[in-house]
């Protein structure tokens, strides 16, 4: 599997229930060197499920923050993209393929299936000579601002096992900036898109349990997940 940004990304899961999601999370976890704990009965109610939710038409993220968020990401990013890719690209048997420098000059010369896409991000993550010293310190940073300063303190200062909030907003960006776990359950769809919708659950640092327990009690207690037009018509 390619972690292209190992800081920002881990392996997940998907599935059509709860159960079913928490058995193959438990294998997943498996390989975890810290323990997290998996709930063996899921609840089906709302009690003592403390949550808190957040409406992206009335709480926005501070710009200083999002400056701050974006500046760190972007230096962590670029640290880590070259090395992932060539080391994952070291694994291929036949792929003449063999780092994300060979990908750069074979879109350069075939420009025709990528026409419209900038390679300027790829350019950059090639050229990027920052040493592993500086970019542990915007990692390090990084996850404060938006974990320990952020994230941890409205659970702690409200106390809360989950926020929720809708996906059309930046708390998926969050959890990931945090190295967070996160989880999103089905809403509905947007008309006449037909685009589904959910809602983007958050919880702390190796809290996924608490992600399942929320997950369960929704799946319990709202009604069944509407399908989206498209996916009935089968277009």
């Amino acid at each position: 599997m390619l972690l292209i940004e190992p800081t920002f990304e881990s392996i997940g899961g998907m599935a059509k229930t709860t159960a079913d999601l928490a058995a193959l999370i438990a294998v997943i976890l498996e390989a975890s060197e810290i323990l997290r704990n998996v709930p063996d009965t899921l609840p089906t109610t709302w009690d003592g499920i403390p949550l808190g939710f957040v409406d992206p038409t009335k709480w926005q993220l501070p710009k200083e923050l999002l400056t701050s968020g974006e500046d760190y990401n972007l230096q962590v990013v670029v640290s880590e993209v070259r090395d992932s890719v060539n080391a994952y690209l070291s694994t291929l048997i036949s792929s003449p393929m063999k780092s994300l420098e060979d990908i750069i000059q074979f879109n350069k010369e075939k420009p025709e299936p990528q026409a419209g896409i900038d390679q300027k991000y790829l350019i950059q993550c090639q050229e990027n000579n920052m040493s592993p010293d500086i970019a542990n310190e915007a990692r390090m940073a990084m996850r404060k601002v938006v974990g320990e300063d952020g994230i941890d303190k409205v659970l702690n200062e409200f106390g809360l096992d989950v926020i929720i909030s809708p996906m059309d907003s930046p708390i998926s960006t969050v959890a990931a900036l945090a190295g967070y776990p996160s989880a999103t359950v089905p809403l509905g769809y947007l008309e006449p898109s037909g685009r589904p919708i959910g809602f983007c659950l958050v919880a702390k640092a190796n809290e996924e349990g608490e992600l399942l327990s929320v997950m369960s009690t929704y799946e319990a207690t709202m009604p069944s997940r509407r399908l989206p037009p498209r996916l009935i018509q089968g277009n």
